[in-house]
């Protein structure tokens, strides 16, 4: 029987079909054989959609076999730390250390001792330790370059420590570096690794397009079927679509992205699941994003990817907002100092000038770093805090610039996702004759129109009129406009993305400022003044 296996197994293996090769491999219990299969030529199955089977095959083998082997207890400890196990690599590690005197030849010895130092180096990055990531940078920058040449592993994890330490720019060089070596040498899994990290670093850039063709080339390179090592490829494509504002595609590529995660626990999961919480909030399904934010965050916690954290609280931070949990979005902002999601809740609380305050020296820093992406998102917040604060003029020039970043490659979202205020300061826009066709594309992925038959009565470009000893701001005149449409505090909350007590605060504010102490009193004073 066992021989029937092998002749199976080189049958497949002669037609291209490893994972078939490797299943009969096993059944005979040709050890070598399977080994080899594993190794791929420089793309091993476990990336390639085999991670559970190899995986299983290594638990299955007797002590005494890795012992005899121990570059197995290696590779048995790299697959673990592909499925987020952690905690069980490093006692793998010290097992194939424990049967290094196996090994006869020093060189074969010296490699693995390389190996087992790399695997532990790539973990303290990708659990973000900060002593680890300067480490790798100046251990790898203190290496004659000719032996990089042969390391593109190495390359990458010095792209890995810069980008998880916020200097992007060397990150993009080493990860280019990492996939000419790896191409040179034949290197897949390390060509696949690197363009994935290259492509989020472009992404970051705000470069779409070459982002999406470089996510693209990751999957040809991942091949049919894809393994797990694709989810971020998908999930990338994913945010590209969303942003784009093909939400069909984004949900498409979101749970495909999901899917490859799921089959092992990494920390790509947290991305996947992010993407999809961005939908489920642009679908408006606060309650079901929130309650999969908190699972998220629950098992990020426990699996010790903290370099995560912060994405998942600016995201809850936002859903909070979304449903009017203004205390706790305030609270989290606070608790993990997210400057940006600090400056959220200041605007949802009407406190434009706090908003501004966090937000400015918050610009000149990310501008000092060449963190495009989040700039455009933090001069977005500041053209909306402008605005909110009666500044027009000021909104309008800050707001200039964000578009002209965000046009040439096809922005929508971003705008989108801000809901009626952003409609209001597009609309402003319009009527300025700023990027005519841009921001008509813009306001008609808003439903400007559709909002504006809501509401009666568009935005206007200049301030009307008020003869009051304490003129309305722009905010109070919004609210005050929907007061009169018939809306409920509640309905005004919702459609103003602001907490339940910011509107009642507001309204004190309207009747305080119109003199009159109810609703249907504020409406007819206001049409008196003509300002409704």
């Amino acid at each position: 029987m066992a021989a029937l296996h092998i002749r199976a197994s080189e049958w497949f293996e002669a037609q291209g079909l490893e994972p078939e090769a490797f299943q009969h491999a096993i059944a005979a219990n040709d050890i070598e054989r399977a080994e080899r299969l594993i190794d791929g030529n420089g793309s091993p199955l476990y990336v390639r959609g085999q991670t559970v089977p190899v995986l299983n095959w290594l638990e299955s083998l007797p002590v005494s076999t890795l012992n005899a082997r121990p570059w197995m207890w290696i590779t048995f400890a790299t697959v673990l730390s592909i499925v987020g196990k952690v905690s069980h690599v490093e006692p793998n590690l010290q097992a194939a250390e424990s049967a290094m005197d196996n090994v006869q030849s020093i060189d074969m010895k010296q490699h693995l001792v390389n190996r087992i130092e790399e695997l532990r180096e790539l973990l303290g990055i990708l659990t973000a330790d900060p002593i680890q990531m300067d480490a790798t940078i100046a251990r790898t920058n203190r290496v004659d370059p000719g032996t990089l040449a042969v390391s593109p592993a190495a390359l990458w994890k010095l792209g890995l420590a810069y980008f998880y330490s916020g200097e992007r720019r060397p990150a993009v060089k080493a990860f280019v570096n990492a996939i000419s070596v790896s191409e040179a040498t034949g290197n897949v899994h390390v060509n696949i690794l690197a363009s994935t990290s290259l492509a989020r670093a472009i992404e970051l850039d705000n470069e779409l397009t070459r982002a999406a063709e470089t996510f693209r080339r990751v999957l040809r390179l991942v091949g049919d079927p894809p393994g797990p090592v694709a989810c971020e490829a998908y999930a990338g494509l994913a945010r590209i679509f969303y942003e784009r504002n093909d939400l069909e595609a984004a949900q498409q590529h979101g749970e495909k992205s999901l899917e490859l995660a799921r089959q092992v626990e990494i920390a790509s999961f947290v991305t996947s699941e992010l993407v999809l919480v961005h939908l489920q909030l642009a679908e408006g399904d606060t309650s079901a994003a929130i309650a999969s934010l908190a699972r998220t965050a629950e098992t990020v916690g426990d699996k010790r990817f903290r370099y995560r954290m912060p994405d998942v609280v600016a995201m809850q931070v936002l859903a909070f907002l979304k449903q009017g949990r203004l205390e706790d979005a305030a609270q989290l902002a606070r608790q993990h100092e997210l400057p940006m999601a600090q400056a959220r809740v200041s605007l949802a609380q009407g406190d434009a000038l706090s908003a501004l305050a966090t937000l400015e020296p918050l610009r000149l820093q990310l501008e000092d770093k060449g963190w495009q992406k989040e700039r455009l998102e933090v001069m977005l917040l500041q053209a909306l805090s402008h605005y909110a604060n009666d500044d027009q003029d000021a909104a309008i020039r800050v707001l200039s610039d964000v578009l002209e970043i965000a046009e040439p490659e096809g922005f929508v979202r971003t705008f989108v996702d801000e809901g009626v205020p952003m409609a209001q300061l597009l609309s402003l826009a319009a009527a300025r004759g700023i990027r005519p066709d841009y921001v008509s594309r813009l306001r008609a992925a808003l439903g400007v129109e559709e909002h504006e038959a809501e509401t009666k009565s568009a935005p206007l470009p200049v301030k009307p009129v008020q003869s009051l000893a304490e003129p309305l701001s722009q905010r109070e005149l919004e609210i005050l406009q929907l007061i009169a449409n018939g809306l409920s505090n509640r309905q005004i909350s919702e459609r103003l993305f602001l907490a339940l007590a910011t509107v009642k605060g507001h309204n004190r504010n309207i009747f305080g400022k119109l003199q009159v102490e109810r609703r249907t009193e504020a409406v007819a004073r206001a049409r008196e003044l003509g300002l409704l």
